[in-house]
Protein backbone atom coordinates (compact mmCIF):
# COMPACT_ATOMS: atom_id res chain seq x y z
CA UNK A 1 0.00 0.00 0.00
CA UNK A 2 1.32 3.45 -0.95
CA UNK A 3 0.67 6.78 0.71
CA UNK A 4 1.32 10.00 -1.25
CA UNK A 5 3.37 12.72 0.44
CA UNK A 6 2.73 15.85 -1.69
CA UNK A 7 5.17 18.06 0.20
CA UNK A 8 8.22 16.04 -0.88
CA UNK A 9 6.81 14.43 -4.04
CA UNK A 10 7.15 10.79 -3.01
CA UNK A 11 5.13 7.72 -2.15
CA UNK A 12 5.78 5.94 1.13
CA UNK A 13 5.26 2.17 1.15
CA UNK A 14 4.28 -0.09 4.07
CA UNK A 15 5.80 -3.29 2.63
CA UNK A 16 8.04 -3.60 5.71
CA UNK A 17 5.19 -3.06 8.14
CA UNK A 18 4.96 -0.44 10.82
CA UNK A 19 8.56 0.67 11.06
CA UNK A 20 9.98 4.12 11.81
CA UNK A 21 11.69 4.51 8.44
CA UNK A 22 9.61 3.28 5.51
CA UNK A 23 10.64 2.54 1.91
CA UNK A 24 9.73 5.21 -0.64
CA UNK A 25 9.28 5.73 -4.39
CA UNK A 26 9.34 8.82 -6.59
CA UNK A 27 7.56 9.40 -9.89
CA UNK A 28 9.94 9.84 -12.85
CA UNK A 29 9.21 11.89 -15.95
CA UNK A 30 8.97 8.66 -17.91
CA UNK A 31 5.89 7.80 -15.86
CA UNK A 32 7.57 5.01 -13.89
CA UNK A 33 7.85 4.75 -10.14
CA UNK A 34 11.47 4.44 -9.07
CA UNK A 35 12.91 3.36 -5.75
CA UNK A 36 14.15 6.17 -3.53
CA UNK A 37 16.72 4.77 -1.11
CA UNK A 38 18.24 7.09 1.50
CA UNK A 39 19.22 6.73 5.17
CA UNK A 40 15.63 7.71 5.98
CA UNK A 41 14.09 5.36 3.39
CA UNK A 42 15.45 1.78 3.29
CA UNK A 43 15.15 -0.79 0.50
CA UNK A 44 11.72 -2.27 -0.17
CA UNK A 45 10.84 -5.78 0.90
CA UNK A 46 11.95 -8.26 -1.80
CA UNK A 47 8.34 -9.31 -2.48
CA UNK A 48 7.05 -5.74 -2.73
CA UNK A 49 5.52 -5.20 -6.21
CA UNK A 50 6.71 -1.56 -6.19
CA UNK A 51 10.34 -2.47 -5.65
CA UNK A 52 11.31 -2.96 -9.30
CA UNK A 53 12.62 -0.48 -11.83
CA UNK A 54 11.55 -1.01 -15.49
CA UNK A 55 14.67 -2.93 -16.55
CA UNK A 56 14.48 -5.25 -13.56
CA UNK A 57 10.74 -5.65 -14.05
CA UNK A 58 11.22 -6.78 -17.66
CA UNK A 59 13.78 -9.37 -16.61
CA UNK A 60 11.43 -10.76 -13.97
CA UNK A 61 8.62 -11.03 -16.51
CA UNK A 62 10.92 -12.80 -18.98
CA UNK A 63 11.82 -15.38 -16.33
CA UNK A 64 8.18 -16.52 -16.30
CA UNK A 65 8.00 -17.18 -20.06
CA UNK A 66 8.19 -20.78 -21.25
CA UNK A 67 11.92 -21.48 -21.92
CA UNK A 68 11.13 -23.59 -24.98
CA UNK A 69 14.21 -25.22 -26.46
CA UNK A 70 16.63 -23.43 -24.17
CA UNK A 71 19.44 -25.22 -22.36
CA UNK A 72 18.71 -24.75 -18.65
CA UNK A 73 21.93 -23.86 -16.82
CA UNK A 74 21.13 -25.01 -13.31
CA UNK A 75 24.42 -23.99 -11.70
CA UNK A 76 27.15 -21.47 -12.30
CA UNK A 77 30.90 -22.15 -12.21
CA UNK A 78 32.36 -24.35 -9.52
CA UNK A 79 32.52 -22.50 -6.23
CA UNK A 80 32.17 -23.05 -2.51
CA UNK A 81 28.65 -23.08 -1.08
CA UNK A 82 29.59 -20.36 1.39
CA UNK A 83 26.82 -18.35 3.01
CA UNK A 84 23.99 -20.31 1.37
CA UNK A 85 24.64 -23.42 3.43
CA UNK A 86 21.53 -24.74 5.21
CA UNK A 87 19.37 -21.79 4.18
CA UNK A 88 15.62 -22.04 3.53
CA UNK A 89 14.21 -19.15 1.51
CA UNK A 90 10.67 -18.24 0.51
CA UNK A 91 10.20 -17.22 -3.11
CA UNK A 92 7.09 -15.70 -4.69
CA UNK A 93 5.90 -14.10 -7.91
CA UNK A 94 7.69 -10.86 -7.06
CA UNK A 95 11.06 -12.61 -7.45
CA UNK A 96 12.65 -13.92 -10.67
CA UNK A 97 11.99 -17.57 -11.44
CA UNK A 98 15.16 -19.63 -11.18
CA UNK A 99 16.38 -22.10 -13.80
CA UNK A 100 15.63 -24.96 -11.39
CA UNK A 101 12.02 -23.78 -11.04
CA UNK A 102 11.77 -23.36 -14.82
CA UNK A 103 12.94 -26.95 -15.28
CA UNK A 104 10.29 -28.26 -12.89
CA UNK A 105 7.55 -26.23 -14.61
CA UNK A 106 8.64 -27.40 -18.06
CA UNK A 107 8.56 -31.03 -16.97
CA UNK A 108 5.06 -30.98 -15.45
CA UNK A 109 3.59 -29.01 -18.36
CA UNK A 110 5.11 -31.32 -20.98
CA UNK A 111 3.83 -34.33 -19.03
CA UNK A 112 0.27 -32.84 -19.08
CA UNK A 113 0.18 -32.90 -15.29
CA UNK A 114 -1.17 -29.34 -15.15
CA UNK A 115 -4.34 -30.29 -17.01
CA UNK A 116 -7.35 -32.32 -15.89
CA UNK A 117 -9.94 -33.58 -18.38
CA UNK A 118 -13.11 -34.30 -16.45
CA UNK A 119 -14.61 -37.70 -17.18
CA UNK A 120 -11.21 -39.23 -18.01
CA UNK A 121 -9.17 -41.27 -15.55
CA UNK A 122 -6.36 -39.27 -13.99
CA UNK A 123 -2.92 -40.89 -14.23
CA UNK A 124 -1.74 -42.43 -10.98
CA UNK A 125 1.34 -41.15 -9.18
CA UNK A 126 3.75 -43.71 -10.66
CA UNK A 127 2.39 -42.99 -14.15
CA UNK A 128 2.85 -39.25 -13.64
CA UNK A 129 6.49 -39.84 -12.71
CA UNK A 130 6.86 -42.06 -15.78
CA UNK A 131 5.52 -39.24 -17.96
CA UNK A 132 8.03 -36.81 -16.43
CA UNK A 133 10.84 -39.24 -17.22
CA UNK A 134 9.54 -39.59 -20.78
CA UNK A 135 9.31 -35.86 -21.55
CA UNK A 136 12.70 -35.25 -19.89
CA UNK A 137 14.20 -36.42 -23.21
CA UNK A 138 13.22 -33.02 -24.65
CA UNK A 139 14.75 -30.92 -21.85
CA UNK A 140 18.47 -30.20 -21.97
CA UNK A 141 20.75 -29.44 -19.01
CA UNK A 142 23.76 -29.12 -21.35
CA UNK A 143 24.08 -28.80 -25.12
CA UNK A 144 24.52 -32.57 -25.50
CA UNK A 145 22.90 -33.87 -22.29
CA UNK A 146 19.17 -34.32 -21.80
CA UNK A 147 17.51 -34.28 -18.41
CA UNK A 148 16.36 -37.86 -19.02
CA UNK A 149 19.94 -39.14 -18.78
CA UNK A 150 20.56 -37.68 -15.30
CA UNK A 151 17.08 -37.73 -13.74
CA UNK A 152 15.86 -39.53 -10.64
CA UNK A 153 12.34 -39.55 -9.21
CA UNK A 154 12.96 -40.84 -5.68
CA UNK A 155 14.27 -38.91 -2.70
CA UNK A 156 16.50 -41.88 -1.82
CA UNK A 157 17.86 -42.14 -5.38
CA UNK A 158 20.90 -39.88 -4.92
CA UNK A 159 23.47 -42.60 -5.65
CA UNK A 160 21.70 -43.61 -8.86
CA UNK A 161 21.70 -40.01 -10.07
CA UNK A 162 25.41 -39.67 -9.24
CA UNK A 163 26.14 -42.84 -11.22
CA UNK A 164 24.14 -41.41 -14.15
CA UNK A 165 26.15 -38.15 -14.08
CA UNK A 166 29.44 -40.05 -14.03
CA UNK A 167 28.20 -42.21 -16.89
CA UNK A 168 27.99 -39.22 -19.24
CA UNK A 169 31.11 -38.66 -21.32
CA UNK A 170 32.97 -35.58 -19.99
CA UNK A 171 33.07 -33.97 -23.44
CA UNK A 172 29.25 -33.92 -23.51
CA UNK A 173 29.31 -31.35 -20.69
CA UNK A 174 31.29 -28.80 -22.73
CA UNK A 175 30.51 -25.35 -21.40
CA UNK A 176 28.24 -26.71 -18.68
CA UNK A 177 28.72 -27.97 -15.18
CA UNK A 178 27.93 -31.71 -14.72
CA UNK A 179 24.62 -31.95 -12.87
CA UNK A 180 21.82 -34.35 -12.13
CA UNK A 181 18.28 -33.72 -10.94
CA UNK A 182 15.84 -35.47 -8.62
CA UNK A 183 12.14 -34.62 -9.04
CA UNK A 184 9.95 -36.04 -6.28
CA UNK A 185 7.31 -35.25 -3.70
CA UNK A 186 8.38 -34.07 -0.24
CA UNK A 187 6.28 -33.48 2.83
CA UNK A 188 8.73 -31.75 5.18
CA UNK A 189 11.18 -28.92 4.56
CA UNK A 190 13.81 -28.12 7.17
CA UNK A 191 16.86 -25.80 7.05
CA UNK A 192 19.11 -28.59 5.76
CA UNK A 193 16.78 -31.49 4.99
CA UNK A 194 14.00 -32.66 2.72
CA UNK A 195 11.82 -35.51 3.98
CA UNK A 196 9.31 -37.80 2.29
CA UNK A 197 7.75 -39.94 4.99
CA UNK A 198 9.52 -40.96 8.20
CA UNK A 199 12.44 -42.79 6.58
CA UNK A 200 13.33 -41.07 3.29
CA UNK A 201 15.56 -38.09 4.06
CA UNK A 202 17.94 -36.09 1.86
CA UNK A 203 20.44 -33.53 3.09
CA UNK A 204 20.73 -30.44 0.90
CA UNK A 205 24.01 -28.61 1.26
CA UNK A 206 22.84 -25.25 -0.10
CA UNK A 207 19.66 -23.24 -0.40
CA UNK A 208 16.17 -24.74 -0.39
CA UNK A 209 13.72 -22.33 -2.08
CA UNK A 210 10.04 -22.84 -1.25
CA UNK A 211 7.33 -21.13 -3.28
CA UNK A 212 4.62 -19.38 -1.29
CA UNK A 213 2.97 -15.97 -1.15
CA UNK A 214 2.42 -16.29 2.61
CA UNK A 215 5.28 -15.54 4.98
CA UNK A 216 5.00 -18.99 6.62
CA UNK A 217 5.04 -20.84 3.28
CA UNK A 218 7.93 -23.08 4.31
CA UNK A 219 5.82 -24.52 7.13
CA UNK A 220 2.91 -25.31 4.82
CA UNK A 221 4.64 -28.25 3.14
CA UNK A 222 3.35 -31.24 5.10
CA UNK A 223 2.03 -34.79 4.62
CA UNK A 224 -1.42 -33.26 4.09
CA UNK A 225 -0.18 -30.49 1.79
CA UNK A 226 2.93 -31.89 0.05
CA UNK A 227 5.29 -30.18 -2.35
CA UNK A 228 7.02 -31.23 -5.55
CA UNK A 229 10.78 -30.70 -5.38
CA UNK A 230 13.44 -30.30 -8.05
CA UNK A 231 16.82 -31.06 -6.45
CA UNK A 232 20.13 -30.30 -8.17
CA UNK A 233 22.97 -32.78 -7.66
CA UNK A 234 26.56 -31.70 -8.41
CA UNK A 235 30.02 -31.23 -6.93
CA UNK A 236 30.35 -28.10 -4.75
CA UNK A 237 33.98 -27.89 -5.83
CA UNK A 238 36.06 -29.88 -8.31
CA UNK A 239 37.71 -32.08 -5.66
CA UNK A 240 34.57 -32.75 -3.60
CA UNK A 241 32.02 -35.54 -3.83
CA UNK A 242 28.65 -35.17 -5.52
CA UNK A 243 25.91 -33.88 -3.25
CA UNK A 244 22.44 -32.40 -3.37
CA UNK A 245 23.42 -28.73 -3.66
CA UNK A 246 20.12 -26.87 -3.85
CA UNK A 247 16.40 -27.45 -4.28
CA UNK A 248 13.21 -25.74 -5.35
CA UNK A 249 9.91 -26.86 -3.78
CA UNK A 250 6.44 -25.92 -5.07
CA UNK A 251 3.13 -26.92 -3.44
CA UNK A 252 1.24 -29.68 -5.29
CA UNK A 253 -2.36 -30.84 -5.27
CA UNK A 254 -2.01 -33.88 -3.06
CA UNK A 255 -0.07 -37.00 -2.17
CA UNK A 256 -1.44 -38.84 -5.20
CA UNK A 257 -1.19 -35.97 -7.69
CA UNK A 258 1.82 -33.89 -8.76
CA UNK A 259 -0.22 -30.99 -10.21
CA UNK A 260 1.36 -27.74 -9.02
CA UNK A 261 -0.80 -25.22 -7.15
CA UNK A 262 0.23 -21.97 -5.49
CA UNK A 263 -1.44 -22.35 -2.09
CA UNK A 264 -3.82 -24.43 -0.01
CA UNK A 265 -6.50 -21.93 -1.03
CA UNK A 266 -5.98 -23.01 -4.64
CA UNK A 267 -6.14 -26.68 -3.62
CA UNK A 268 -9.58 -26.14 -2.10
CA UNK A 269 -10.71 -24.07 -5.08
CA UNK A 270 -9.57 -26.75 -7.53
CA UNK A 271 -11.59 -29.36 -5.65
CA UNK A 272 -14.67 -27.15 -5.97
CA UNK A 273 -14.05 -26.65 -9.70
CA UNK A 274 -13.63 -30.39 -10.28
CA UNK A 275 -16.78 -31.18 -8.30
CA UNK A 276 -18.71 -28.64 -10.39
CA UNK A 277 -17.21 -30.02 -13.61
CA UNK A 278 -18.27 -33.56 -12.63
CA UNK A 279 -21.84 -32.32 -12.06
CA UNK A 280 -21.82 -30.52 -15.44
CA UNK A 281 -20.71 -33.72 -17.15
CA UNK A 282 -23.31 -35.92 -15.47
CA UNK A 283 -26.25 -33.52 -15.43
CA UNK A 284 -25.71 -31.46 -18.58
CA UNK A 285 -23.42 -33.70 -20.63
CA UNK A 286 -20.87 -30.88 -20.87
CA UNK A 287 -17.25 -32.03 -20.63
CA UNK A 288 -14.73 -29.64 -19.10
CA UNK A 289 -10.98 -29.28 -19.05
CA UNK A 290 -9.29 -27.55 -16.12
CA UNK A 291 -5.76 -26.21 -16.54
CA UNK A 292 -3.49 -24.66 -13.94
CA UNK A 293 -1.05 -22.48 -15.96
CA UNK A 294 2.47 -21.97 -14.64
CA UNK A 295 3.95 -19.84 -17.45
CA UNK A 296 3.24 -16.28 -18.58
CA UNK A 297 0.62 -16.23 -21.35
CA UNK A 298 0.69 -12.46 -22.01
CA UNK A 299 2.32 -10.58 -24.85
CA UNK A 300 6.07 -11.04 -25.29
CA UNK A 301 7.80 -8.42 -23.17
CA UNK A 302 9.31 -6.54 -26.12
CA UNK A 303 5.86 -6.16 -27.71
CA UNK A 304 4.44 -4.83 -24.46
CA UNK A 305 7.23 -2.28 -23.95
CA UNK A 306 5.52 0.33 -26.11
CA UNK A 307 2.66 0.33 -23.62
CA UNK A 308 4.96 0.36 -20.62
CA UNK A 309 6.33 -2.48 -18.53
CA UNK A 310 3.63 -5.04 -17.76
CA UNK A 311 3.41 -7.69 -15.11
CA UNK A 312 3.23 -11.30 -16.22
CA UNK A 313 -0.11 -12.94 -16.87
CA UNK A 314 -0.55 -16.32 -15.15
CA UNK A 315 -4.24 -17.07 -14.52
CA UNK A 316 -4.95 -19.23 -11.51
CA UNK A 317 -7.09 -21.62 -13.57
CA UNK A 318 -8.39 -21.85 -17.13
CA UNK A 319 -11.64 -23.81 -17.45
CA UNK A 320 -12.72 -24.84 -20.95
CA UNK A 321 -15.97 -26.50 -22.00
CA UNK A 322 -14.99 -29.13 -24.55
CA UNK A 323 -16.95 -29.27 -27.83
CA UNK A 324 -18.28 -25.80 -27.09
CA UNK A 325 -16.85 -22.36 -27.67
CA UNK A 326 -16.64 -21.54 -23.98
CA UNK A 327 -13.64 -20.65 -21.86
CA UNK A 328 -13.38 -19.14 -18.37
CA UNK A 329 -10.21 -17.64 -16.92
CA UNK A 330 -10.26 -17.75 -13.13
CA UNK A 331 -8.25 -15.22 -11.15
CA UNK A 332 -8.38 -15.81 -7.41
CA UNK A 333 -8.14 -12.97 -4.93
CA UNK A 334 -6.60 -13.13 -1.49
CA UNK A 335 -8.35 -15.53 0.83
CA UNK A 336 -7.17 -16.98 4.11
CA UNK A 337 -3.99 -18.24 2.45
CA UNK A 338 -3.35 -15.03 0.48
CA UNK A 339 -3.77 -16.63 -2.91
CA UNK A 340 -2.37 -14.39 -5.58
CA UNK A 341 -4.23 -13.19 -8.66
CA UNK A 342 -2.91 -11.53 -11.80
CA UNK A 343 -4.82 -9.39 -14.28
CA UNK A 344 -4.33 -10.35 -17.91
CA UNK A 345 -4.02 -7.38 -20.30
Amino acid sequence: MLRWHPYDGMFVCDCRGRVEHRPALVLRRTGFLARHVTPAHPEHSEDCPFARDPTEGREIVRSYRHPAGQVLRLLGPLQAIGGERHEVARVAYATPRSAVAQLLMRAVVAANIQQVRCGEDRLGLSQQYAEIRRVAADIRVAEEVTLQRVLGTNLDGLNRVIAAIEGVEPRSWRGSRPVGVIICQVDTVEPHLLRAGPERVLEVAGRISVFGESADATRRISPQTPGLAAIVVARPEANERYRALKAYVHPCYGRGDLMLVDSDYERRTLREILDTAAWMLNARKVGMTVEKPVFDIGLPVDEADAQGVRTFCIPDFVVTATDRDLEAVMDLRAGNDQAVGHDCP
